[in-house]
């Protein structure tokens, strides 16, 4: 691991990491999002929903009473000598218990089974999709707080270098070597970066304060902020580590389950049932007494014919595959177009770096002269400074075009999915 240069000490309380990597802070941002609670309620849900199916295969029971009146029965229409025919009385009551047990349904319990599978495996990695996205946020504050230090350790050695150029000069103002303005000259440019480097430390405070928050540590300001530099990083853009695959390969495999639904929905059923009942009249209508009666058998069902409605379905679900696949393409599309930005912005900053270090040489040596000259009275303050702050906005450039670099390789294998 890397530790970047340049990072001031900066002290913080006791509780908080010696140092936290960038890879740390990810995995720890992605566990503590609360949108990852979502995959446990996910399984929970599923876990339900799988054992009401279960009970498809028991038996099915219900109670039921009823008690009723009539303002007519049937009745024969003759009257017999010495024959009393009896009638089916206008008040009625029956109790009964219903059984139902399923045998064969097809298949189409077993595929639902199947569906609320691969939908709950769908459902959760689109979590991780979501999650993904968390990535990208905690490398911009990372590499965020390591830009605004490195602004604050120029301004350190700025600050310093100007405090010693001070000292000189007072000492030729009180020589007589050099004229008083020039250390006023000096003294309002450090005032100056006094001002910047407030500013920098609220915004790294501030910064500091957002990865806390997404990490759930302390990280402040003694934490070193360490980045991982890959020994063997390449240009890929290869995307099959990203889980947005996972998640279109899962968006398939429901499609599929949803069709096994439909080839059962085809398919007929047969089931037992038996009803048990108390009441009257009981199944012989003739007889006005209560009495317990009982009936059983076994039933099937079978639609033979659903007006097309099952092909339609399935043009449906090839529709929807046919979706998933622009979607997955569209993705792959957009996500290879991001890496060659990055790839060219990659290139690039390896180029400007190398000019960075021609670039610092040639400052120093003309900042020297000018601080030679200086000294000598044959040069002006502000003139002095403009050769100061080049040089220091060249050297400034180096880490930050480095520190971009960091940011531009961390981001591309995120984008990656490694």
């Amino acid at each position: 691991m890397l530790l970047l240069a340049g990072l001031p000490s900066i002290w913080l309380a006791a509780q908080a990491p010696a140092a936290v990597t960038l890879q740390e802070c990810l995995k720890a941002a992605e566990a503590r999002f609360p949108q990852n609670q979502q995959k446990e309620l996910l399984r929970r849900s599923f876990d339900l929903a799988d054992k009401n199916l279960a009970i498809a295969f028991l038996p099915q029971m219900d109670l039921s009473a009823q008690a009723s009146w009539q303002s007519a029965v049937t009745k024969l229409p003759i009257e017999l000598p010495n024959l009393n025919i009896p009638t089916v009385p206008k008040d009625q009551y029956k109790a009964t218990l219903n059984v139902n047990q399923m045998v064969y349904d097809g298949g189409r319990t077993r595929a639902v089974r199947d569906m609320k599978a691969t939908e709950l495996v769908a459902d959760q990695q689109q979590v991780d999709v979501d999650l993904f996205q968390v990535r990208e946020k905690v490398n911009d504050v990372f590499f965020g707080i390591l830009m605004v230090a490195e602004n604050l350790d120029q301004v350190g050695v700025m600050k310093k270098e100007l405090n010693e150029k001070l000292k000189q000069v007072q000492a030729g103002i009180a020589n007589g070597a050099i004229l008083p303005g020039t250390a006023t000259t000096l003294e309002a440019e450090l005032l100056k970066l006094e001002q910047k480097e407030m500013s920098l430390n609220s915004s790294r405070t501030a910064l500091l304060a957002i990865l806390s928050e997404w990490t759930g540590q302390e990280i402040g300001l003694q934490t070193q902020l360490q980045v991982t530099r890959p020994a063997d990083f390449t240009f890929s853009r290869d995307l099959g580590a990203r889980p947005e695959q996972k998640l279109f390969r899962a968006r398939m495999a429901q499609i599929d389950a949803s069709d096994a639904i439909l080839k059962a929905g085809r398919r007929p059923t047969v089931g037992l049932y038996a009803q048990g009942g108390y009441g009257r009249p009981g199944l012989n209508f003739l007889d006005n007494s209560f009495q317990p009666w009982a009936i059983m058998g076994i039933r099937a069902n079978w639609n033979i014919w659903d007006w097309n409605k099952s092909r339609n379905e399935r043009q449906i679900m090839d529709l929807n595959k046919e979706m998933v696949r622009v979607r997955k393409e569209t993705f792959e599309f957009t996500t290879r177009l991001q890496l060659i930005s990055l790839e060219e912005g990659i290139k690039n900053l390896e180029n400007l770096i190398e000019k960075d270090k021609e670039l610092i040489a040639l400052r120093t040596k003309i900042k020297n002269t000018a601080s030679k000259q200086l000294d000598l009275g044959a040069l002006t303050a502000t003139e002095y400074l403009t050769e100061l702050n080049s040089e220091q906005i060249a050297q400034l450039a180096l880490r930050q075009h480095e520190l971009e670099l960091q940011q531009k390789r961390a981001q591309y294998i995120i984008i990656q999915g490694l």
